[in-house]
């Protein structure tokens, strides 16, 4: 595999094709220096986990009008896929010991492969109701061991049709595993280590992937 380097064209990182290639270009990203320096606007905090039994939909008389909540659970009813419909959504349960609530996933039956009965979970989207009962579409579900602190903090980036932050953060990752030791510092060696500066590399992670708002 060749090396990456900052000047590198973006689409050498895995996953950046034809197609992402012209999207990113509408954002002024050509190089993956460029992708690099692209700074979130805003972040969503997903760090404040709470429960089933605290979600008040009361007074919400639109049943679209959502409940945003992270929890952490375990998923109580087996992810299977309908094999005679794969059209249709995936849906099962997550419980928390307060409470339990349905989850439903359209277009996305790779997470039957994914996700198993008992398996520990954390989850965070907008609880609302169908047929008086609670669920969360599409949320974000992830297994609990895989949560680290820097997941939480969600970086938000100006985007185009057909981009998400979630495929701009992913790129920004490997970027910087990639070749971040590249970034260069205008600030002398002698007075960053005086002063306690972080590297440039370390800016950057920790402008795309904080561990807390502060």
């Amino acid at each position: 595999m060749a090396t990456i380097h900052l000047s590198n064209p973006v689409t050498d990182l895995y996953g950046v094709g034809p197609s992402a290639e012209d999207k990113l270009a509408k954002l002024d990203i050509y190089t993956i220096y460029d992708l690099i320096a692209f700074i979130p606007w805003r972040y969503d905090d997903w760090s404040q986990v709470g429960d089933i039994a605290s979600v008040d939909l009361s007074g919400r008389f639109d049943d679209n009008l959502g409940y945003d909540l992270s929890f952490r659970g375990t998923i109580s009813t087996n992810p299977s896929v309908n094999f005679t419909n794969r059209k249709k959504p995936l849906s099962f349960f997550v419980t928390d010991g307060t409470g339990r609530i349905k989850l439903t996933f359209f277009n996305s039956p790779y997470l039957a492969g994914k996700f198993a009965l008992g398996d520990e979970c954390f989850v965070h989207g907008s609880v609302t109701l169908f047929n008086g009962q609670m669920q969360m579409v599409n949320p974000y579900i992830e297994k609990t061991e895989k949560i680290t602190d820097d997941a939480l903090v969600r970086p938000i980036y100006h985007l185009t049709a057909g981009l998400s932050s979630n495929n701009i953060s992913k790129w920004v990752g490997t970027a910087l595993k990639l070749c971040g030791d590249e970034l260069l510092s205008c600030i002398p060696q002698s007075i960053a280590e005086q002063k306690g500066f972080v590297s440039p590399k370390e800016v950057y992670r920790m402008a795309h992937f904080p561990s807390s708002l502060e």
